[in-house]
Parts: structure tokens; sequence; C-alpha cells
């Protein structure tokens, strides 16, 4: 049976302690130390009060960051250039009402903070704070934490520890902390098809791997045994990641809360917000009159490829644009797919001017490279169709003895020169870059609250209405439907008369379960009908003028 998620005191510390964690490199992290426990593992009361300095604020074009001095974490980041879904406030990460909050450095013991002092503010874009600490047998260390933000979505971020005494300090699994981030709901507001909300590391073996924050917990708390390049957390459309100048040792941490909001029926929805703290060192070592220095590199923002990339290419996991698990067979092959595809959209874009003439295009070129596999799709199910009569025939000839049935077959589709897989094969050919394509759309950040035409947002379902009970009609799944039924009319007709029916059904089923598609997949896949049709239309042009040809002959 599953054990309930531990519950976090949301009461703020100054530093926040945690208990020894077990040897796996990302475990479920224990719990955090209340005020009261720091105060039991204090040697002495510290000499002086401790000022309290206000927040500090850190701002550029893209993000607003508020820092806490006394803290030493950062408080909240505001995105600038994204809404919430209401488009009333900018998406906003902050730390749940949790520690640790992010980049917040801590250790096993506890820290009694003795002093503070900030640097002069002299740039919006780089602030300094210095804290003095006790650690409980009373060795003193000096904490340097400098936050710079960057031209975009990053902050370059500088960790240092000094020794001022006469004696080396041991500082027991010093810890970094990315943050906390809940689901793409109860960050932004977006109702969503498809939720990621993960825990990612990349390992020094070059293998990503994630973590489902909704898991079970004994799934959750798998540990993940291997030194880590950078360690962050994900949902559909945002991230927060750190990545070292070194790698995290093991002992990394991940952990989870469960939370609560009203949901739309005036009930209670719980959910997970999730965490996860990187270890710098298992047992830091500082001689007197030395330091220890570690820089990061610290990204929280949107999801977008060329971000990630540019923060390092192994980022570009936290997209989840694959969908399958590393060790399954071409899983690599289509991660590179959905990145060729994803890339394609955004340089047509930069042509288009529109996302949704992006994606138009962006079809347009897939279905023209696979025109030519298609048209022999085609063409070999027209043979087929060619010959059902005298397959019909042969079965009601040897419908009592099924071995000569199906010699009998294979020979005629041998003296037709027809092969019965040779339609199906190009299909299979394409249905990776089709997936791929479709990953892409999917998970693109970049198509969030961007209209076009009547959809109001390509991220979400087209709408027209409410017209019915307070339901809208969605007119491109609709769209969709319907020419998926003008497809199969065009089409050659399966011989089976199951089959048939089961063709029948499969656009009412697709219907039923796409309705709340995003209107981008929806535009993808209507034009990839239209296209369907007029290749189908083609085919049948070229075989009529084959048989008057034929006739003529």
């Amino acid at each position: 049976p599953d054990n309930k998620d531990k519950k976090v005191d949301p009461s703020p510390v100054s530093n926040p302690a945690q208990a020894p964690a077990p040897s796996a490199s990302l475990t479920a992290a224990p719990a955090i130390a209340k005020p009261s426990e720091l105060e039991e593992k204090q040697v002495a009361p510290p000499p002086k009060e401790v000022p309290q300095l206000p927040a500090k604020i850190l701002e550029n074009e893209f993000i607003k960051v508020t820092i806490s001095p006394n803290k030493g974490e950062i408080e909240s980041i505001v995105l600038k250039k994204f809404l919430n879904a209401d488009k009333k406030n900018n998406v906003t990460f902050d730390n749940s009402g949790q520690e640790p909050g992010a980049l917040a450095v801590f250790g096993k013991q506890a820290w009694q903070l003795l002093n503070i002092k900030d640097a002069e503010q002299s740039s919006s874009k780089t602030y300094s704070v210095t804290r003095e600490f006790a650690l409980p047998k009373g060795e003193r260390f000096i904490l340097t934490q400098t936050w710079q933000i960057e031209k975009d979505y990053r902050i370059h971020y500088e960790i240092r520890i000094k020794n001022p005494g006469n004696a080396p300090i041991v500082i027991e699994e010093l810890s970094v902390s990315v943050g906390w981030l809940p689901p793409t709901l109860h960050l932004s507001g977006d109702k969503i098809m498809g939720e990621t909300h993960a825990i990612d590391v990349f390992t020094l073996e070059n293998n990503y791997v994630y973590f489902d924050a909704a898991s079970k917990q004994e799934t959750f708390n798998a540990p993940q045994d291997n030194p880590l390049k950078w360690l962050g957390l994900s949902n559909k459309y945002f991230a927060r990641i750190l990545m070292p100048d070194r790698p995290f040792r093991h002992g990394n941490t991940k952990e989870r809360i469960e939370l609560t909001a009203p949901d739309k029926n005036g009930g209670i929805e719980k959910y997970f917000s999730a965490n996860a703290s990187g270890r710098l060192e298992e047992s830091a070592t500082i001689n007197p009159d030395s330091e220890f220095v570690c820089k990061i590199n610290y990204f929280s923002g949107p999801k977008e490829l060329g971000l990630l990339k540019e923060l390092d290419e192994s980022a570009a996991g936290s997209m989840h644009i694959n969908w399958l698990p590393a060790w399954v067979p071409g899983a690599s092959l289509m991660e590179w797919l959905g990145q060729l595809m994803m890339k394609g959209l955004l340089y047509l874009k930069k042509i288009c001017g529109d996302y949704g003439l992006s994606i138009i295009a962006l079809t347009i070129i897939v279905r023209l490279i696979f025109w030519p596999i298609t048209q022999k799709a085609n063409t070999s199910m027209r043979k087929m169709q060619k010959i059902q009569p005298m397959v019909q025939g042969l079965r009601e000839k040897h419908k009592g003895d099924p071995a000569q049935l199906n010699a009998k077959i294979m020979e005629l589709y041998r003296q037709e020169k027809v092969n019965p897989f040779s339609g199906c094969l190009p299909i299979f050919l394409q249905i990776p870059v089709f997936i791929a394509l479709y990953s892409a759309l999917n998970s693109a950040v970049e198509l969030r609250q961007v209209p076009f035409l009547w959809a109001s947002d390509l991220s979400r379902p087209d709408v027209v209405g409410p017209l019915f009970f307070g339901f809208g009609l969605h007119p491109l799944i609709i769209a969709m439907t319907g020419l998926m039924l003008v497809q199969q009319k065009l089409q050659p007709s399966p011989g089976d008369p199951m089959q048939q029916k089961i063709m029948m059904l499969m656009p009412l089923v697709m219907l039923v379960m796409l309705y709340d598609l995003p209107s981008g997949l929806t535009l993808y896949w209507t034009v990839s009908q239209i296209i369907s049709i007029i290749q189908i239309q083609i085919n049948k042009a070229m075989a009529q003028k084959e048989e008057r040809q034929g006739a003529v002959a």
C-alpha cells in the first residue's frame, strides 16, 4: 500500500535543515526542521539581534526576481511576457509557502544565523548578500550569495563559503534547492490536455530521466543513483533547472507536498507541488582562510527549445517532446524528429509571421515529402480493389478449404503483381514523423494564447458559442471528422464487412475522443486530411485516364 505524502510545515526558517538522506542519488527528501527544532540545536544565542533586510528586486525585460536576503533564497520570479490563463496577472514562480525556497543553500545540520550584511545594490540586475552562521558545535562560516540576471530567463548564481576560523570546518550534505513547481493548472491556470509534471535529471552518462510528480509513492521515491549534470522541475509549459559548474553528488533529493484548491464544482481539488535539491558536496571541508566556491546557471522560464538549448543541449529533454521511455528502441529517433519539427515550425514562423500559417505550411511540407510514398500506397490499394471480385470468387469456391484458399489467393497476387503489404508499409514509414509533428505541436509553449482565425488560443480547443447548455462548438474538430468521412467514401472499401463497419465508426470515435484537442493540433490534422483527399482525387483521375487509354488500345 502507498504511504501518504508528508506534510511540510510551512513556517519560514532562516535556513532549512535536512535529516540524512538515503544513499541513493535522487531520493525522497526528509522533513524540514521547524523553528523549534533549530532552537534546540543552537549552542548559544546570537550575540546581537540579526537585522531583517527588506526584499530585493532584480529585473530585466523578461523576469522580475524577488530575493529574501535573510533566507538567502528567491521568493518569486514573475515572467513578464507570459500571462495566466485569465490574462489578468503574469505567470509567477513562488515557493508554495514552503522551504527550501529557490536557490536556498543548506546542509544536514542546523545553521544558526548570526549576522547579515548586503552590498550596496548598484544595478537592477545584480545583488549580493553575506551571512554569518554557526554550526551546532560553534564553528563559524561566512556564506556569500550573488545573483546576476542575464538577458533572458537565466540567473548566474554564485555561492562562496569562507572559513574565518583557525581550524578546518566540515559542512555535511551541502545542497542547493531548485525551488517549487506545481502542475500547469495551478501555476498558470491553463486547462490542458496531457499534463507533464516531473522532476527532470540528466546524469553524467548522458541519460535523461524524469520522475512523475503525481505518480504512486513507491514510484516517485525510486532512486536515481548517479551524479547529475543538472537537475530541474517541469510542467507542460514551464521549467526550473539548476546547472552547476560541477556535477551534483550522490544524495540529491526530491519531494512533493499535497496542496488543495477550489475546483470548478465548488469542491476541493488536491494536487502536488514538487521540489528538488542538488547535493554540491557530501562533506565539504573548508580550511582556515579558504573558500568553497560554486557557480550555477539557473533557468526559470518557458520551455522554448532555443532557450533550453542555449542553457545546454541536454536541457531540451525537459520539453518532453518524446513520450517514449529512453529504453524503448527508437526513442532517440523520436526525440530528434520532434525537435526537428519544432525547429521547422519556428523557422516558418519567421517567414509566415503567424503560427497558424506556420502549422499549415509545415503540414503541407511534410505531406509533400511523403507524397511519393503515399502515392505508392494508394496505387497498391487501387490494384487490390481491382482484383477484389476475383478474390471474392476464390473465397466462394474454396470456402471449405482454408489452406487451398490461401494458396490460390497468393497465386492470384503473383499473377496480378500485387503485394498486399505494399499499401501498409509506406503508411508505417510515415507514422513516426506524424507522431513527432503531433508531439512538437502539443508541447509548444509558443502556441499558448496565440490566436488564429476564430480560435483564440492555438494551445486550447477552438470554441464558438456557447450554444447548447453552456457548451460551445469546436469547428475544427467537427470539420476534421467530416473530412475523415469524405476520405473514407473516396477510398476503396475493405472487402471484409466487419472492417467496413469499423472504418465507418472510426471518425465518430475520433470525434468523441479528441473533441477537446488543442486547435493547433486539429488545424494540423484538418489540413492533412484535405491534402489526403486531394491526393485521392488525383489518383482517381490518373486511374480513369489509364482505363480510357487501355480501352482505346
